[in-house]
Parts: structure tokens; C-alpha cells; sequence
């Protein structure tokens, strides 16, 4: 009897192990087809994880992987969706969608690297204009996650040498909603902040707060920032005017450095004259 026990408890076992690939087809099927439901329904959050469960446990599959990245392409994760379409051609090698779709976000991240490119020589040699021209060109165009907050960084930065606060705090703060820790978009948001014209130093102060560590000549101009808020509050005087001294050099040169040298050269006669 007791032999007997063993050998159904065995067989059991044996049968879970048949029957449990039939089962995780099943549930992988139900996904798929409740994902692609929820694709054509534009319900996102819904369809992307069951696609990626479906495709997870079926991955020899065309068709889970093809949802998959149609549904990656439609939030704007191109290069997820990427991966998952040269799955689709490892499986099935003439699939002209996937081989088409290859071809065209290759093609796409190839522009878009040399678009980025040539906004940074811009930046280089003062170009602020013709920097911001083309990247908010590149803005327009689909972009992945990192590809779309690298460009409005670059914005940010191109808007403030140039000149334009408000429109450089705007692309800044684009970047921290996305990013949340962007040290460098800390440091533009504060330096747009204290440099309009109405300085809005308790925000600028707030910011500088939220950066976390930075180096290099983010380093730099978070000195500029944290010395213009000092002027702005005259409170150490001469300490901040030593920093800007060293830390301006970490401002391109152009109508924002001008512009930071002039509200510094003000807030000194003011405590000159005070």
C-alpha cells in the first residue's frame, strides 16, 4: 500500500511535468491574444506587459514577437522595439515587415546620431541658433526615451548660451520629469532660474538642492549657479566673486557669459555702494 502511494505521488509528479508546457502555452496564448486586444485598443499599460509575457514564454514564436514590438514602436521604445523585430528576422529571415522595420530604425538612429552630432559642433563654435534649429527639428521626429532627453538637454543648454532662460528651463524641466536624478538638468533649471530678469532664487537654490554630485564642468557651472544665488542674496560677497572668477570659464562664451559677468559686476557695486 504504501508502495503504492509512492508510485501515484511519482506518477503525479511525472504528469505536472507533461502537462505544465501545455498549460504555459495556454496562458501564453491567452496573454498574446488579451495583449493584442488591448493593442488595438491603444490601452498601452495593459497590452505591454502581456505581449512581454506572451513573447517570454513562447519565444520561438513569430507572431508574439512581432505584437511585441509593434507595441514597443507604438509607446516610442524604438530600440526595444528594435531588438524585438530582429528577433522576429532570426526566426523567420524573408519576413518583410521586420525586415523592413530593421532597416528603418537603423536608418533612423544613424540620423538621429548625426543630427545630435552636428547640433554639438554647433554648440562648439557659439552656434547657439543654428544648435537649437536643429535639435528641435530632431525633437519632432520619433525618438526613443534616452535619444528624446538627450536632444532636449542639448536644447537646454543651446537656449541658455543663447540667451533664452525661460525657453531653457522649459526643455530642463522636460528632462528631470523624465529622468528625475539629471544632475546637469538641475544645473541649467538653476542657472536659468537666477539669471531672468526677475531671479527666481528660492527655486534656483531648491534645484542646486536636487542635483546630487556633478563633476567636471558640470561642476563648473553649478559654481556659477551657486555663486550668482549668493550675489542674488548678498550674502559672500567676495567668496562668490572669487568663484565666478575660476568657475566662468565652464560658461560657453557668448551672450550668456557677458550676461553672467554683467549681473555679477551689478550685485558688486551694490555691495559696494550698500
Amino acid at each position: 500500500m504504501k508502495h503504492m502511494k509512492q508510485l501515484t505521488g511519482l506518477a503525479a509528479f511525472v504528469l505536472a511535468l507533461i502537462l505544465t508546457p501545455v498549460f504555459v502555452r495556454a496562458d501564453a496564448a491567452s496573454d498574446l491574444a488579451e495583449g493584442r486586444a488591448a493593442l488595438a485598443e491603444i490601452d498601452f499599460d495593459r497590452a505591454l506587459p502581456l505581449l512581454t509575457a506572451a513573447a517570454q514564454a513562447l519565444p520561438q514564436s513569430v507572431e508574439a514577437r512581432l505584437a511585441l514590438a509593434e507595441c514597443h514602436l507604438r509607446i516610442g521604445n524604438l530600440d526595444a522595439a528594435l531588438v524585438q523585430y530582429q528577433a522576429v528576422a532570426g526566426l523567420s529571415p524573408q519576413h518583410i515587415q521586420a525586415t523592413r522595420m530593421i532597416k528603418a530604425l537603423t536608418g533612423r538612429r544613424a540620423a538621429v546620431e548625426k543630427q545630435i552630432a552636428a547640433a554639438r559642433a554647433q554648440l562648439e563654435i557659439a552656434g547657439y541658433d543654428q544648435a537649437a534649429a536643429v535639435l528641435t527639428k530632431t525633437l519632432g521626429q520619433p525618438l526613443d526615451p534616452a535619444q528624446r532627453n538627450q536632444v532636449q538637454l542639448l536644447l537646454a543648454q543651446a537656449k541658455l548660451w543663447g540667451g533664452r532662460t525661460e525657453d531653457s528651463l522649459e526643455f530642463s524641466l522636460a528632462v528631470i520629469q523624465d529622468v528625475g536624478d539629471s544632475g546637469p538638468a538641475h544645473v541649467l533649471a538653476a542657472l536659468a532660474l537666477v539669471l531672468q530678469k526677475k531671479r527666481k532664487v528660492g527655486q534656483a537654490i531648491a534645484m542646486l538642492a536636487e542635483a546630487g554630485e556633478t563633476a567636471g564642468e558640470w561642476k563648473s557651472r553649478r559654481d556659477v549657479a551657486d555663486a550668482m544665488i549668493r550675489l542674488a542674496q548678498r550674502t559672500g560677497h567676495k567668496a562668490a566673486s572669487r568663484t565666478l572668477a575660476v568657475a566662468i570659464d565652464a560658461i560657453p562664451d557668448g551672450p550668456r557669459r557677458q550676461n553672467v559677468k554683467a549681473v555679477a559686476s551689478t550685485e558688486l557695486m551694490r555691495a559696494v555702494e550698500s
